[in-house]
């Protein structure tokens, strides 16, 4: 034991540094990528767009983390979970949402626009901040999603 301690004391120091990244992301708020709409009584219909059918969940939690959300749009594709957009206004709001981003899956690569991603797994993660209008979207989006939108056309 007295040999390996030092090997422990660098591993333990370099998990420290460097936050394990997932895998996968499996689902979002406990809904799972492919969940069936019919499972989700609490959805209300919004609109349709580039093939896909959005809702919004019914008392959904407006935060994340500490950061106020303006809203959270969930995507079907044939009554299937394929997607999940949220968006939130201001700098403070999105600074708190790319800091918990980077805290949970790590360091991103940058887009040319600004914004950045991470492809983890079959989900694409991917943040935007307009400073003109200081409007912050975060996506979620499965493979069958990414096939339906044109990201630069969320709302």
């Amino acid at each position: 034991m007295k040999k390996n301690f030092p090997l422990l004391v660098v591993l333990l120091l370099v998990l420290t540094i460097y936050p394990a990244r997932a895998d996968a992301i499996e689902s979002f708020r406990g809904l799972r990528w492919g969940q069936s709409l019919d499972s989700m009584s609490y959805m209300k219909f919004v609109k349709e767009l580039d093939g896909l059918r959005y809702y919004v969940k019914m008392n959904d939690r407006m935060y994340m983390g500490d950061a106020a959300l303006d809203w959270i749009r969930y995507a079907f594709e044939s009554n299937r979970l394929v997607g999940v957009i949220l968006s939130s206004r201001g700098s403070e709001n999105a600074r708190l949402i790319l800091g918990l981003l980077r805290e949970a899956y790590g360091t991103p690569s940058k887009r040319n626009n600004g914004g950045y991603y991470w492809p983890i797994g079959k989900i694409s993660l991917s943040y935007n901040f307009n400073l003109h209008n200081e409007r912050m979207f975060v996506s979620y989006l499965s493979e069958p999603a990414i096939s339906h939108l044109i990201l630069s056309e969320f709302w």
